[in-house]
């Protein structure tokens, strides 16, 4: 897998003059819970003319450009499979004139995957190997391949191999804590699982596979907290990739990049959404988007008063917007300033009271400050003007609960269901009342 900022360079052919034999990064193309369609029949491999490096090159450039371009424009869930079999044929055609190659073998592998060929894939990443036993990523696509095919033996010595040569990749501890995982070592299959994370928090596949194996083992909230953020992330995933294909049509577009920050706002990526944000900054220094995210981003990372400063900066570019107030009552909260976070959650909700949202800052609010009376009254009112505003029915839920009216709350936590059937609190609520003798 490549992060999320890499992929959009190698796809815009940003990173075509690069090597990926230097280092160890690289996907593996679609998961293997992908519904993503074959596409019509693949072509067959080309014959070329005797060998010719720079003809080889010419080939290998314009492959890749087709191949991983298709994937971008198509939103990264099914292909123009066109351009990926025109791709595919420059790129045999550039492996037959540089046979010995191992970066066109690599990258020949690479495209067959996406096609779902995995015996011409492996073909070629064997080459790959052969050629160049200390790449990283070569063994770690071979080893997803044999794992596919039922060679758990020939899998493990191959991710084994990617590790022991360093490989950080966290498609490398996806794939190896699902094999661990197939072979009922429980506790490493969770260590390799939480790798996959810690190297790419935005992913979403490894908190599915890590909540499945924290259910197996058990553990049910922290089940149902990796599943939540399964659900999350996957959402993420969907706007970076429209975010991103707005930046393909234009790398200087300040929303498109405001966009993507957001997104990684919205997964809890702060660090890597800094780095978005500023570039966005950079083109549009006075966009009130920018520094609400910059705060946002600058408030997840712990660092509060730099957050307060652009909160404070995009309500007076933007003094009709409740959303900075909103952060701003978020981040007093944080810092248990109770009462300034009321008064900006007020604030907020007084520039847009028809918006169920701004209600339930001011309910949130009451929550931190042990009110659940007065955060109920503001659940209740932001359910009023939407009956299926999911936070605020968890929010109202809680409340009811800590007021003692169990039987009302479950009747929420239930409604909650019906709305949103993975909601890990409802679902772990429910279950323990029903539990309870």
């Amino acid at each position: 897998m490549i992060d999320a900022r890499a992929f959009f360079l190698l796809g815009s052919g940003i990173l075509l003059g690069s090597s990926p034999l230097g280092s160890c990064g690289g996907d593996s193309g679609p998961p293997s819970s992908s519904r993503e369609e074959r596409g019509p029949a693949a072509p067959p491999p080309a014959r070329a003319p005797a060998a010719s490096p720079a003809l080889a090159a010419q080939h290998f450039a314009a492959g890749r450009q087709r191949i991983f371009g298709s994937r971008v424009k198509m939103n990264y869930e099914t292909f123009d499979y066109a351009a990926l079999d025109e791709g595919l044929r420059e790129m045999e055609e550039a492996s037959a004139l540089a046979p010995a190659d191992p970066e066109i073998a690599y990258w020949t592998g690479r495209g067959w995957r996406l096609r779902h060929d995995d015996a011409r894939a492996r073909a070629h990443f064997e080459r790959a190997a052969r050629l160049r036993p200390d790449h990283a990523d070569t063994q770690r696509q071979l080893g997803s391949i044999q794992l596919a095919a039922g060679e758990r033996g020939l899998a493990r010595a191959a991710f084994e191999r990617a590790l022991a040569l360093g490989s950080r990749d966290p498609g490398l501890f996806l794939d190896y804590g699902t094999l661990l995982e197939q072979e009922q070592d429980l506790a490493g299959a969770r260590r390799s699982y939480e790798r996959a994370i810690e190297a790419d928090a935005i992913q979403a596949i490894p908190h599915l596979r890590l909540g499945g194996l924290l259910f197996r083992l058990g553990e049910e909230r922290a089940g149902e907290r990796e599943m939540s953020r399964f659900e999350l992330l996957k959402k993420v995933q969907r706007k970076l990739e429209f975010a991103f294909a707005d930046l393909q049509r234009n790398r200087e577009d300040v929303r498109a990049l405001v966009a993507v920050a957001a997104a990684h706002v919205e997964g809890e990526s702060f660090a890597e959404a800094l780095v978005w944000i500023d570039r966005a900054l950079a083109r549009g220094p006075e966009e009130p988007a920018a520094h609400l995210v910059r705060g946002m981003a600058l408030r997840g990372l712990g660092r509060a008063a730099e957050a307060q400063t652009h909160l404070e900066r995009t309500s007076r570019l933007s003094p009709g917007s409740p959303e900075p107030w909103r952060e701003l009552a978020q981040l007093h909260a944080g810092e248990g300033r109770l009462e300034l976070a009321l008064e900006a959650a007020v604030a907020g909700r007084n520039l847009a009271p028809q918006d169920p949202l701004s209600h339930y800052h001011v309910g949130l609010v009451h929550t931190l400050a042990r009110d659940p009376a007065a955060a109920q009254t503001a659940f209740e009112r932001a359910l009023e003007l939407d009956p299926s505003h999911v936070p605020s029915l968890a929010g109202l839920a809680a409340s009811l609960l800590r007021q003692g009216e169990e039987e009302a709350a479950l009747a929420r936590y239930e409604e909650l269901l019906r709305l949103e059937p993975t909601h890990g609190e409802a679902r772990i609520a429910v279950r323990t009342w029903r539990q309870t003798p």
